[in-house]
């Protein structure tokens, strides 16, 4: 099955509705449960966990609430427009990847480097710790817990 690209995936949402957000204008709130998927259509976003920024993105064909999706809950996270941007809008994510295996795959696909990056920055966290022989505190800590985190197990 040949990769799709962003490009490709927004071709497949163009149907659904497009919705418009001014800059400043939150987009998701964290812990809120809409049960949508949002592909970004043109725009940037900043991501944030508790008030804290994780991440600013601005790629055409990024998906948001796929993690609340996939997992059943609230959103994890608050996404706010920092300048103006629309999202086209999926209402029933399930329907939608069932009628379009390669957009799930592709879903699946921006996880998955999402993982392998946090995996390789959780070791290169280690590896500087180690180099300091700092043993124990907060840092080591969070990154023993960010490792068991990361631990592989089914759904729940």
């Amino acid at each position: 099955m040949a990769i799709m690209n962003p490009r490709e995936v927004l071709d497949k949402v163009r149907s659904f509705p497009l919705l418009s957000f001014a800059e400043g204008e939150p987009v998701i709130f964290q812990a809120t449960a809409t049960g949508r998927l949002l592909f970004l259509n043109e725009g940037a976003v900043d991501v944030g966990l508790e008030d804290t920024f994780i991440a600013r993105v601005a790629e055409p064909g990024s998906v948001f609430g796929d993690l609340a999706f996939l997992l059943d809950q609230p959103h994890t996270a608050t996404v706010t427009a920092v300048q103006p941007s629309s999202f086209y809008v999926v209402e029933d994510p399930e329907a939608f990847l069932e009628a379009e295996p390669k957009v799930a795959i592709y879903v699946a696909r921006i996880l998955a480097r999402r993982l392998n990056a946090v995996n390789h920055l959780l070791a290169e966290a280690r590896r500087r710790v180690s180099e300091t022989d700092q043993r124990r505190g907060v840092l080591t800590d969070t990154l023993d817990r960010i490792g068991r985190a990361l631990q592989t197990h089914g759904p729940r």
